[in-house]
């Protein structure tokens, strides 16, 4: 009797468990696209927020939802999947405050929605997932991070402040951050750039593309068209920064750095093309003891202050005092428009009789920026001093 009792127990036990798992596992629907009331995103987050979690609520209703008032502060671990980033619009209205709020130690993930206006489009205290969203359009920045945030497939344009602003971490993925004001990214904390695109971002004073006063990296993407007034019109950097496998083009600055401003921090460039506009390519005009390197770069319209070469680095003049073995100065490039030549992101291909063909290094890096095998040998090239077969700068050019 005793053996039966506990069986029967334990089989009772186990389906409240299985159904309180089906029950947490259950979507929320949102069905409609009023700002309150039964089948609204509203109603569906107050609900959620009551719930034991994590959660999810499933979005099916389409077009525009507009709110008159913030929505609850996300105080739960909550997934929130729309129908598409073209099919429904979450719309804040002017200076109430961010659209989403993620409450500290919650993880939120959005997908496929577009969030657009409020002061800022999402407050971030928590650890946010945005992916194959947009976040456009905010009176402030777009989305201000002092937790975790990762930020993937997405965009992040044309807010009236910062796109994103971050002081906890920050990773952005295959997304494109353009048209901002007041920086694409202003970065306090630990930020990475991959296989992103930032272009047409503004600064008033420093960073148009990204103002970095933590520790940023730069991975396999490319800055294009951002500007400041003053400096760094693609990166303005007073902490720590690398930049590897990317391409810097047609940024300007209206007193120097059109490309990379050190401004007093310790910054890396390597196998990158550089190439500036107004303000030049690269300043270390600022930099009082604290190093800029270059290695494997292509460089051109000029260094305002001369950087460390690491070796193996081509500039179409002299002013970056290029004296390390494999260094080509007062050399052109030559190189073909900013393009999609394969990869995720527009890079800048070489001519095949261009003299960084096989005149570079690869180090530890098998691949170029698009994602194509690094080290090629062209054929009827001859390598220079030591060279590895690599080329230098972002792109690798492929045998025939």
């Amino acid at each position: 009797m005793r053996q039966r009792f506990a069986i029967a127990l334990g089989v009772a036990v186990a389906g409240v468990l299985a159904l309180g798992a089906q029950s947490a596992a259950a979507a929320i629907g949102v069905t409609n696209t009023n700002d309150s009331g039964a089948g609204s995103l509203r109603a569906a987050v107050n609900q959620a927020n009551h719930l034991v979690g994590p959660d999810r609520i499933a979005i099916s209703a389409t077009g525009t939802l507009a709110l008159d008032n913030p929505l609850p502060n996300v105080d739960t671990d909550l997934a929130i999947a729309g129908p598409g980033v073209d099919q429904l619009t979450i719309h804040g209205a002017p200076g109430f405050g961010s659209v989403f709020t993620i409450q500290p130690s919650r993880a939120v993930s959005l997908d496929r929605i577009s969030i657009v206006g409020g002061s800022t489009g999402i407050g971030n205290a928590g650890a946010l997932t945005l992916s194959r969203s947009a976040v456009r359009d905010a009176r402030g920045g777009g989305i201000f991070n002092a937790g975790d945030a990762t930020v993937t497939h997405s965009v992040v344009a044309d807010n009236r402040r910062a796109g994103i602003e971050t002081h906890g971490t920050l990773t952005v993925q295959h997304s494109l951050v353009a048209r901002n004001r007041m920086s694409g990214i202003h970065n306090y904390g630990t930020a990475t750039v991959d296989e992103s695109a930032m272009s047409g971002n503004f600064a008033e004073s420093q960073g148009g593309g990204i103002l970095n006063e933590g520790h940023l990296t730069v991975s396999r993407s490319t800055l294009t068209g951002n500007s400041s007034n003053s400096y760094g019109g693609a990166i303005s950097s007073n902490a720590h920064l690398t930049v590897r496998r990317s391409t810097l083009s047609g940024n300007s600055a209206g007193v120097t750095g059109g490309g990379i401003m050190n401004a007093n921090s310790d910054v890396t460039v390597s196998q990158s093309t550089v190439i500036g506009a107004e303000g030049g390519a690269i300043s270390t005009a600022f930099a009082s003891g604290t190093p800029t390197t270059l290695r494997s770069t292509i460089v051109a319209g000029g260094c305002d202050g001369a950087p460390r070469s690491k070796g193996y680095n081509l500039s179409d003049d002299a002013s970056c005092n290029l004296t390390a073995p494999g260094d080509q100065p007062n050399t052109e490039p030559l190189l073909r428009p900013l393009a999609n030549y394969g990869g995720p992101t527009k890079t800048l291909a070489l001519d095949p009789s261009s003299p960084a063909v096989d005149a570079g290094l690869a180090g530890d890096g098998t691949t170029d920026q698009r994602g194509f095998p690094r080290i090629v040998n062209y054929p009827g090239v001859f390598n220079p001093n030591g060279a590895g077969d690599a080329d230098i700068g972002a792109f690798e050019l492929q045998a025939p």
